[in-house]
């Protein structure tokens, strides 16, 4: 298994809450220019950033939701793991569109805080240690009009990355 930093915070599920997992990524409407500028314009900015797109799903009692360095996982009462948002997602805006990660990570904690005190997740005595490789996100590219959360995963696609890397053997050069 690949290095993972520890859990800062382990949270156990009580009552199952919305979560929200990667299916895809769409082009926003932020464009960055060669000077990194941010803009809405694609005649400044050539190139077109993309963002997530996700299916909004629910934690199960048995669940762990843990906060780590870069993120949120969710580990399944199985050891399954992957990566989820708590916060609802927002598109990319091209004010905030270099700082969107850290503004979705810091949003997904005050939701933690909340769900904490609504009785719908326990602060955990110990961080679950997952089992097996991540579930590997898929990164389709969607319709630039897809919506941005959608409530079904839409036909003929997967939860897991359809074409993930392959592992190469180790080999002593000559």
């Amino acid at each position: 298994m690949s290095y993972l930093p520890p859990a800062q915070r382990a949270l156990d599920v009580i009552s199952p809450c919305p979560i929200y997992r990667q299916i895809g990524r769409r082009n926003s409407r932020v464009f960055v220019d060669d000077n990194m500028n941010a803009t809405k314009s694609a005649r400044s900015g050539q190139h077109r950033l993309k963002e997530r797109v996700f299916l909004r799903t629910f934690a199960k009692p048995g669940d762990q939701i843990q906060d780590r360095a870069g993120g949120t996982l969710l580990i399944t009462a199985k050891g399954e793991w992957y990566p989820i948002l708590l916060a609802e997602p927002q598109p990319l805006d091209s004010a905030t569109a270099f700082t969107h990660a850290d503004r979705a990570i810091r949003a997904d904690r005050e939701v933690a805080e909340r769900l904490l005190a609504e009785g719908v997740l326990a602060e955990a005595a110990t961080a679950r240690r997952p089992k097996g490789m991540p579930s590997r996100p898929s990164d389709r590219l969607l319709a630039d009009d897809h919506p941005l959360v959608v409530d079904e995963l839409p036909g003929g696609m997967s939860l897991v990355d359809e074409n993930p890397p392959q592992r190469r053997p180790w080999r002593r050069r000559g």
